[in-house]
């Protein structure tokens, strides 16, 4: 029989299906966003597990979600709408009640006094990159004051020094990137060209973009590539 435990940081991710979505000057376009868990021994986290998740703009849809059939993550869509952040860049947070990593030196799958362990700060989204809380910026307060790092997304100084529960957590950016497109030339030859595509944000175009490529010779054929996480080709020939 395996019996679960709750979830542990350092089993966390949180992932997004499109990291770019024409979200910036279109309202109602969409991505999925998924957290994926794991207790302290590599396995399922139970079912009824609720994760939850914020975000810096737009709406997600639903706020939460519940673990079921054993599947030890669940799936929310973030949607484009209202302000978005002038850069477009939009903060996604995921966090879940669990507990702190250790090192269980006596291997009796229990935490005991003096055991090594991960003591996390309270849970914040840094919405601005900073790598540090700044007002303003979403948090889950909890009672630590003793002076840390904060780990993974954790606000500096806020840790405990006990071993206990925790809210695991992970931080993505969704890039809302604006239609309009910037093009600059980075080098050319007979048989190659080579372009910086980005946005007016200079952020990424949204994944899927048609790129059509011509050329005005009379004995040259165009062809179209559909950029893919950032890149894209598009072959010339005579």
């Amino acid at each position: 029989t395996v019996v679960s435990g709750r979830p542990v940081q350092r089993a966390a991710s949180f992932a997004a299906k499109t990291l770019a979505i024409e979200g910036y000057d279109i309202d109602g376009v969409t991505t999925e966003v998924t957290m994926r868990l794991a207790d302290r021994q590599g396995n399922p986290v139970p079912d009824g597990t609720q994760i939850n998740f914020t975000s810096e703009a737009g709406v997600l849809l639903p706020p939460s979600c519940i673990v079921s059939d054993g599947a030890s993550g669940c799936t929310v869509v973030l949607r484009s709408q209202g302000t978005r952040p002038a850069n477009g860049r939009v903060a996604v947070l995921a966090y879940v009640p669990g507990e702190e990593d250790f090192v269980d030196a006596n291997a009796n799958n229990t935490y005991d006094s003096g055991e090594t362990f991960t003591d996390l700060g309270n849970a914040y989204r840094d919405d601005n990159d900073s790598r540090k809380f700044d007002e303003g910026e979403f948090t889950m307060p909890r009672a630590g004051a003793l002076a840390c790092s904060g780990g993974i997304s954790g606000r500096l100084d806020t840790c405990d020094g006990v071993w206990g529960p925790v809210d695991v957590r992970q931080k993505i950016n969704v890039i809302f990137s604006r239609t309009a497109a910037s093009i600059s030339l980075v080098s050319a030859s007979t048989t190659t060209l080579s372009l910086t595509l980005q946005d007016a944000n200079g952020n990424s175009l949204a994944t899927d973009s048609d790129i059509s490529v011509t050329s005005p010779g009379s004995n040259c054929v165009g062809s179209t590539a559909i950029l893919k996480n950032g890149q894209a080709t598009a072959p010339m020939r005579e």
